[in-house]
């Protein structure tokens, strides 16, 4: 299968879903010289400490690239920071090498505007919004941006603010305004929309403007015969809340950014440390990372999206509804990274890939297909069989196995009770065998309450504890990140290569047959696919990882900011803010 050494080109996992014909390759040339200089290093590492110092003295390209000054990846610390120079630009003088950068910057957008009207002659094209846009990119107000522009086009001449200049970059004296720009009127109107979202209501400036008038903070005229505002006064009054709520930096639309579960952020963190915990140890101690998975095909499932279509052809044309989807198949395996104690894997058993033995396949429809489970389902029991009976006996060396959080993967054994179904005198005898004490007669449902908290901090998933006796150790992925999960682009790989094959012929026998032969492929000549979707995924990893200590200061920079506020607010200084 030669085209398995083709390029990873992925950029997402829609992309790479959508063109799951193009497959992997292990590393770019620039990725590869990396792994070869940090090879390299570990090797001189072993020869002794005089190498060691040397190397020492050496930056490695990781520890360069951290040094690198990198802008803020996430809203919040992106809003922290911006507010911080604009903090510091507000009132600041305009001198000459300021004023003609912003020359500079018009008539570079003029000039390209020019050059592209005179490559389209006979074409309208839209005017260039050249103020706004230098405004926006530098930080310069309306009014200043005229003044220096027009005093340049009028006579040469370059503003300047400052002593003896023409005026200042912005003033500093707080205006009047009919909406008061206080600390109690923002805190009172973040308030008010705070608890209007939370109670699922729409709230637009017309309410914050209502809001603002049953508060007294907002007069508005009423007309005397019927009662309403004024029309024309509340045009003006709308105005200055639309105004009042652009300048705080509110805008209409769904809240895409909503701030995850903390839970969630704490599981996230928590798999990321046992990561690169992992990955920074030698590479004696090192495990061997393994990625398990499930999922399903249906038997008529098909990608003809891209297919020729001969327009002339008129039995090309469609009759009646496509075949449903048909029935599932079930599958499951396991891949595996390259073996850490081998630098350079030359052998098949030390290289990324299928890990040999592990695959299983079956349609719950059909009772010879299955491994005699009678939910003829992925659950708990069938699962651990699999593990116990295929995963385990394959893994040939201490492995860290990651797998997400499904209900089936995180079962207990037999010797463990179900809380959930036993009686108030079983919970009773149960806790009396662990030493606890109830002092007092407690219901059935508290007592069912204590067994699960019992149960949950101290015995371990059936997984788990089969796992550790053998020298394995499992890491759960994050809720919400298959992104994590190199086996996810492995299935889509699998889908992408079953989908081509179908026909009008294609039976459950021969989707089972083609679904099996996938896999043979996969596990034969796929190392140096799996190997990059195993780098794209701890790419992904890494950039989490990188980005923890600067979601945590922007996280306290903004609680810092809002406490302050609520502190002035609550000791009765009303400071203008802008």
């Amino acid at each position: 299968m030669a085209d398995l050494d083709e390029d990873f080109t992925a950029s997402s996992d829609e992309d790479f879903i959508a063109s799951s014909n193009e497959d992997f390759k292990a590393a770019s040339d620039e990725e590869s010289n990396k792994i070869d200089r940090v090879t390299r290093k570990r090797t001189m590492e072993d020869t002794g400490p005089e190498t060691s110092s040397k190397l020492s003295r050496s930056k490695s390209p990781t520890e360069s690239k951290r040094k690198q000054a990198r802008l803020p990846t996430t809203m919040a610390a992106l809003t922290s920071m911006k507010r911080q120079v604009e903090s510091l630009l507000r009132g600041s003088h305009y001198d000459q090498n300021v004023s003609l950068r912003v020359i500079t910057a018009a008539l570079r957008l003029q000039e390209d505007y020019i050059s592209k009207k005179s490559k389209k002659k006979g074409h309208t094209l839209p005017p260039p919004e050249v103020q706004n846009t230098v405004c926006h990119l530098l930080g310069v107000s309306p009014e200043n941006y005229t003044d220096i522009v027009s005093q340049f086009l009028k006579d040469g001449s370059i503003y300047f603010s400052g002593a003896g200049g023409d005026g200042r970059g912005g003033c500093m004296d707080q205006k009047e305004t009919r909406i008061p720009r206080t600390k109690n009127v923002t805190i009172a109107i973040r308030e008010f929309v705070r608890t209007e979202r939370k109670n699922r209501k729409r709230v637009t400036a017309r309410q914050v403007l209502d809001f603002l008038a049953r508060e007294d903070i907002l007069h508005i005229p009423v007309d005397q015969r019927t009662g309403l505002y004024e029309k024309n006064e509340l045009r003006v009054a709308l105005r200055n809340v639309l105004r009042f709520l652009k300048g705080q930096g509110y805008r209409r639309g769904r809240q895409n950014n909503i701030a995850p579960d903390p839970s969630l952020i704490v599981k996230r963190h928590e798999y990321l440390y046992r990561l690169f915990e992992n990955e920074a140890l030698s590479k004696e101690e090192r495990l061997r990372n393994v990625y398990v998975g499930e999922s399903y095909i249906h038997g008529h499932y098909k990608r003809s999206n891209d297919s020729l279509k001969d327009p002339s052809n008129n039995l090309d044309v469609k009759f009646g509804k496509p075949k449903q989807k048909g029935w599932q198949y079930h599958f499951a395996a396991a891949i595996q990274g390259p073996n850490p104690l081998v630098d350079n894997p030359s052998i098949v058993s030390e290289m990324a890939g299928l890990v040999p033995g592990t695959v299983w396949a079956f349609c719950p429809h059909q009772k010879q297909s299955h491994q005699g489970d009678y939910h003829k389902d992925f659950n708990g029991e069938n699962f651990v069989a699999w593990w116990k009976n295929q995963l385990l006996p394959n893994l040939h060396q201490p492995s860290l196995v990651h797998m997400d959080n499904e209900a089936y993967h995180k079962v207990y054994g037999d010797h463990v009770p179900k809380w959930s179904t036993m009686r108030k005198q079983e919970c009773m005898e149960f806790l009396h065998s662990k030493g606890i004490k109830l002092e007092s007669e407690y219901s059935a449902v508290v007592l069912k309450v204590l067994v699960k908290d019992w149960i949950l901090a101290n015995e371990k998933f059936e997984c788990v504890r089969l796992a550790e006796e053998q020298g394995h150790k499992v890491l759960f992925t994050p809720p919400y990140h298959s992104d994590l999960q190199p086996i996810e682009l492995t299935w889509a790989w699998i889908r992408g290569k079953f989908g081509t094959q179908h026909s009008v012929g294609t039976t459950l026998a021969l989707v089972h047959e083609r679904l099996l032969h996938e896999f043979e492929m996969l596990e034969e000549s796929g190392h140096g696919a799996i190997q990059g979707m195993i780098n794209k995924c701890v790419r992904i990893a890494k950039t989490f990882y990188d980005d923890i200590p600067e979601e945590e200061l922007a996280e306290e920079a903004l609680e810092d900011e809002e406490e302050d506020d609520y502190d002035d607010y609550e000791a009765g200084y009303d400071e203008g803010v802008s």
